[in-house]
């Protein structure tokens, strides 16, 4: 992930990249990766989730609320969003 520093557009290297490497499409700033986005940072982050979040998770997991949505890179975010889409059209 990729954040400009004068306007704040977001971009993902993989998914959606600027057209210029460092340089944002919308106002020429230029592009930086937050310090929390480094691998031990995400590493501490994720491990942080699985002790404190993972057990609320199971908990309504068990109660049949809680719907699993897969992700996998290859797959085009269009796709992912019409799942969550439909899990949120469960709950109302």
């Amino acid at each position: 992930r990729r954040i400009c520093k004068s306007c704040g557009k977001i971009y993902n290297l993989k998914s959606l990249p600027p057209e210029k490497e460092g340089v944002c499409d919308q106002c020429g700033g230029e592009l930086y990766q937050r310090p929390d986005d480094e691998p031990e940072v995400i590493r501490n982050r994720l491990k942080e989730y699985k002790k404190r979040t993972q057990p609320i998770i199971d908990f309504y997991r068990e109660k049949g609320i809680v719907e699993d949505i897969v992700f996998k890179e290859e797959r085009p975010i269009e796709d992912a969003m019409k799942d969550i889409h439909a899990a949120i059209g469960k709950i109302n």
